[in-house]
C-alpha cells in the first residue's frame, strides 16, 4: 500500500468500462478503497481541479495537499498490481509486453463499441459489426492457440482479463434486445466470456443497476441500437 497505508479514493463513472477495469483489479488484488461516482456531464468542481484530462477513472493516492493522482486506467492498474504481491502480468519481459498490447487492443474494441450504439441505422450497425467480428478474429486465434484453460493467460486472472469483462459486459446487455453476430464462430472467446462473467471480481465492477442505467444511456441517443432498446 502507499506509504502513509491511507484508503485508496477511486472516482468513477457507473458506465465508465475504464473504471471497471480499476475496480477488477482493486478487487483482484484485495485493496481497501473507497469509490465516488461523478456524472461527466457535470464534473464537480473538486474533480476538475485534479484531473488532467477530465476523464475517469482517477485514482486519488492520498488526502495531503496537493493531493496526488492517478489516471489512465492501463496506468492505474499497473500500479495497483505492482504496489501489492504477486502479479497480475506475466514475470517474462516477452509475455509482458504482449499482454500490454492485447490490453491496448481491448481499448481499440471499445472505441468500435462506441461506435456501435452511436451507429445511425441498420447498415451501419452492421458494418460496424464487422469491423468487430474482424477484431475478435485475432483475439479468437490467440485464445485458440492457448491451452484450454478458463482466463487469457491459462488458470491465472490477468490484467488482460481485467481489461476484456468490460467489453463483454456490453454485449450481455446489447443481446437481450437486438442481434449480435460479431462473435460467431469464435468459440474460444464465447467460452472466455462465461468464465469472466462468473468472476466475483468481475460481477462486482459494476452495480446492480447497470443493465438498465446502460439501456437509458444509448436510449437517449438518436441511433439505431437507442431505437431497438426503447422497443
Amino acid at each position: 500500500m502507499n506509504a502513509k497505508n491511507e484508503q485508496l479514493h477511486l472516482v468513477a463513472f457507473k458506465l465508465c468500462p475504464y473504471v471497471q477495469r480499476s475496480v477488477i483489479t482493486l478487487e483482484e488484488k484485495g485493496i481497501s478503497y473507497k469509490r465516488t461516482d461523478i456524472e461527466l456531464a457535470n464534473k464537480p468542481d473538486w474533480f476538475k481541479r485534479l484531473s488532467p484530462t477530465g476523464k475517469v477513472p482517477l485514482l486519488i493516492l492520498n488526502q495531503n495537499d496537493p493531493q496526488e493522482v492517478l489516471f489512465e486506467s492501463a496506468v492505474i492498474c499497473e500500479y495497483l498490481d505492482e504496489i501489492t504481491a504477486g502479479s497480475l502480468l506475466p514475470q517474462n519481459p516477452k509475455y509482458r509486453a504482449q499482454d500490454r498490447s492485447w490490453i491496448e487492443f481491448s481499448t481499440l474494441i471499445l472505441s468500435q463499441i462506441g461506435k456501435l450504439y452511436n451507429a445511425k441505422d441498420k447498415a451501419e450497425f452492421e458494418k460496424i459489426q464487422e469491423t468487430l467480428s474482424e477484431q475478435f478474429t485475432w483475439l479468437n486465434l490467440n485464445l485458440t492457440n492457448k491451452t484450454q484453460a478458463p482466463y487469457f493467460n491459462g488458470e491465472n486472472f490477468s490484467l488482460v482479463d481485467a481489461a476484456f469483462a468490460p467489453v463483454f459486459r456490453y454485449f450481455d446487455v446489447f443481446e437481450h434486445y437486438v442481434e449480435i453476430t460479431c462473435f460467431k464462430g469464435f468459440n474460444a472467446i464465447q467460452q472466455w466470456r462465461k468464465e469472466l462473467a462468473k468472476r466475483p471480481s468481475v460481477q462486482k465492477a459494476v452495480s446492480e443497476d447497470y443493465h438498465p442505467a446502460l439501456v437509458k444511456f444509448v436510449q437517449k441517443k438518436e441511433s439505431y441500437l437507442g431505437v431497438k432498446l426503447s422497443q
